[in-house]
């Protein structure tokens, strides 16, 4: 599949392995709801967001 989309789209595909972290976008929202931190459990940019949008707090 890989070498497919570097033929089809010229991709420049990098591939490298990381441990899995089983992290679900339910448990974000539930911990959000709760007031809990959820910083380093999301990328920067997508943590930012939220907090600037005030989503998925419990009102």
């Amino acid at each position: 599949m890989i070498n497919e989309f570097r033929e089809k789209y010229g991709a420049r595909i990098l591939c490298s392995s990381a441990p899995h972290i089983g992290i679900s976008a339910s448990e974000i929202r539930k911990r959000l709801k709760q007031g809990l931190s959820v910083r380093y459990m999301v990328p920067r940019a997508v943590y930012e967001y939220i907090e600037k949008n005030n989503l998925y707090r419990g009102v």
